[in-house]
């Protein structure tokens, strides 16, 4: 019996294809498991969706919380997070998003909202926005400030927000709307 002598060539590219198929076997299971460990339900952090913030109502997507309670958003927005609330009075609806500083006027036009004073824009945000953009995961930065509340005291709606600059270009915004009826 003669051995046959094996090519150099033959053990190089049996050698890469078992890397190869190691790596693939490897990749394979990482998707599987990512898969089965994503659950399908409501739940982001605690509410409807992966946008709901700790502590919002789980029936309540921000979809039907924004319509309930009228608020308009550009369709510019990005990073939005929520809590919303109604298991008793009031109703409440806290947001934060990220949208162009350019389209801040559109949005507050579309809910009907003024700019408080003169001008807060030396100033920061007020605590209260503060400790609701913490609670729906981004912190305010420090810096200029512009509040932006609704002039009509005779609507059952309370609507607040406050807008700061991340960038020359991006705007965040916090605020929250409210019925008490």
């Amino acid at each position: 019996m003669t051995d046959s002598p094996r090519r150099p060539g033959v053990v190089i590219l049996l050698a890469v294809a078992a890397v190869v198929g190691c790596v693939l076997v490897v990749g394979v299971a990482a998707v599987v498991y990512t898969l089965m460990a994503w659950e399908p339900s409501p739940a982001g952090e605690g509410g409807v969706g992966p946008r709901a913030a700790r502590g919002s109502d789980p029936r309540i997507t921000f979809e039907q919380a924004a319509r309930d309670l009228s608020l308009a958003l550009p369709g510019t927005v990005s990073r939005l997070r929520y809590a919303a609330r109604h298991d008793s009075r009031p109703y409440i609806l806290e947001f934060s998003f990220v949208m162009p500083c350019s389209s801040i006027a559109e949005f507050r036009d579309g809910n009907d909202l003024v700019q408080v004073g003169e001008s807060l824009r030396g100033s920061s945000p007020p605590a209260e926005f503060r400790e609701m953009a913490a609670t729906l995961g981004g912190p305010l930065p420090e810096g200029p400030a512009t509040v932006l509340t609704d002039e009509d005291d005779h609507d059952s709606i309370n609507r607040r927000a406050v807008v700061v600059s991340l960038s020359g270009r991006d705007c965040r915004v916090v605020g929250d709307f409210t019925e008490y009826t």
